[in-house]
């Protein structure tokens, strides 16, 4: 009883175009006794497309929701993370040799006692998860560190991020050229401190020879998040999203991508 009447407390505050749709969503699903598979599946039974509001756990926690709604709803993932390349673990105080295996590993970023370490130089983060499978076969490219977001990643993943960059001496972030890829990138930079922010270079998957995809709606919902995205630390991949003005998703040249930044760093 609690988490509905601290959701419809929410409801009653004052809430921004982003947050306030999801809330009206979340009470009428909660309301309906609807349960989604999963974050996506909720985006996609309410808004234009599954990564728009995939995102929505958070912002309710945000709004002051707690997660026992999130809970209910089927939209509070476990916060997961990929690795792959040079990338071992210590858990519990022992070391665990994740770079012999084939990845990514997808491990669970909220583990007690988890510590995520690297010798590479270079550290690459990859949102979709075949991306980093290609970019892990790739003899010619190693040693990387390479991390899987596994789409927007939770507050523990982004923790562990973190850590990584620290450790590496040059990061590449390889998002979708989409909302849904800005806000990643936002949310990986804005946890890193200054000095390794500055170590952090964004790929623009669409800066390579691509397909181009049918054109955003000029008042929807994505034109009007990248162009709030524009003062952001990702705001020149959100404006370079803009001036296409449509998506472009990263697997087909991430091959071309890492390995230009790779010679480019030497």
């Amino acid at each position: 009883m609690e988490a509905i009447e601290s959701l419809a407390a929410a409801l009653e505050g004052t809430h921004g175009p982003v947050r306030l749709p999801v809330l009206i969503a979340a009470a009428e699903d909660l309301l309906a006794g609807t349960r989604h598979g999963s974050p996506r599946a909720f985006s996609l039974a309410h808004f234009t497309h599954s990564k728009e509001r995939d995102d929505a756990a958070a912002l309710l926690a945000e709004a002051g929701v707690p997660d026992e709604i999130a809970q209910a709803l089927g939209i509070l993932r476990s916060p997961r993370i990929g690795v792959a390349g040079a990338i071992d673990a210590i858990a519990d105080g022992r070391k665990i040799a994740l770079s012999l295996l084939d990845g990514p590993v997808l491990i669970r970023a909220d583990q007690a006692n988890l510590t995520l370490i690297t010798r590479a130089r270079n550290l690459v983060i990859i949102e979709n998860l075949q991306a980093a499978e290609t970019l892990a076969k790739q003899p010619a490219l190693q040693p990387l560190a390479i991390v899987y977001s596994a789409g927007q990643p939770s507050p523990a993943a982004r923790q562990h991020i973190a850590a990584l960059c620290s450790q590496a001496a040059v990061t590449l972030l390889c998002p979708d050229a989409d909302f849904g890829g800005v806000r990643i990138a936002n949310a990986i930079l804005s946890e890193l401190p200054a000095a390794s922010a500055d170590t952090v270079t964004i790929s623009d998957a669409g800066a390579w020879p691509h397909k181009p995809q049918p054109r955003w709606p000029a008042d929807g919902a994505t034109v009007t998040g990248l162009t709030r995205a524009l003062d952001s630390p990702a705001g020149e991949l959100a404006r370079a999203c803009l001036d296409r003005g449509y998506r472009v998703e990263q697997e087909e040249r991430i091959h071309d991508a890492v390995r230009r930044w790779l010679s480019d760093d030497k």
